[in-house]
């Protein structure tokens, strides 16, 4: 053992003699260090749980789990699109769509719509529109079709039949080429309806 001790004793000599790092250190094998045992350590104060309370669901914040349908500009469908949420196409469709949410219109269409609203921004669209709510239809928007809905507020073009619940408003550039049954009208100055105009309270 006091060979191995002193071989390990003169290497050590050796390097801290040529490179100036290390020391004499004897290492054996027999006696491993051990570390001092640590003494246990109790909390001075007591540790304070409570109930977590359920979440309420009459504050939670409202989501919707139904996703919207997307149709992308420069892409063509035909068919029929039924959908929970709301749609919003930008490509061109043809067909009929049935949606419970609300419809956007960016593209030219050429289909029958049922849904809760209807918007047309900078498109033409073909067909019939059963609407439970309100239709918005921009000044460079054109409908050629029958309009049945609880309110109709026209900046742009209708040819066809219009059947309005609530109130109808009809903008300076708004062109109506059909019969009107509202239950109240309100129009703009320069604004043209070529057809009936009744009016029914409900």
């Amino acid at each position: 053992m006091s060979k191995q001790v002193n071989k390990k004793e003169n290497f050590n000599k050796a390097v801290f003699d040529m490179f100036g790092v290390g020391g004499v250190q004897v290492v054996t094998e027999d006696a491993p260090e051990t570390e001092a045992p640590v003494a246990e350590q109790t909390l001075s104060t007591e540790v304070q749980t409570a109930e977590v309370a359920a979440p309420n669901a009459a504050h939670a914040a409202p989501y919707s789990l139904i996703p919207a349908t997307f149709l992308a500009p420069g892409t063509s469908l035909e068919g029929k699109l039924k959908s929970k949420g709301d749609v919003e196409l930008a490509g061109m469709f043809t067909g009929e769509i049935e949606a419970e949410g609300n419809v956007t219109l960016r593209a030219d269409a050429t289909c029958n719509i049922t849904a809760a609203s209807l918007t047309l921004v900078s498109c033409h669209l073909k067909g019939d529109c059963s609407v439970s709510g309100s239709v918005a239809i921009s000044d460079n928007s054109e409908l050629t079709g029958n309009i049945n809905a609880d309110e109709l507020h026209c900046s742009g073009a209708i040819t066809g039949d219009i059947v309005v619940k609530g109130a109808l408003s009809l903008e300076n550039t708004a062109r109506v080429y059909g019969n009107i049954n509202a239950g109240t009208i309100t129009m703009a100055r320069g604004a043209i309806i070529k057809g009936s105009v009744s009016m029914d309270r409900a």
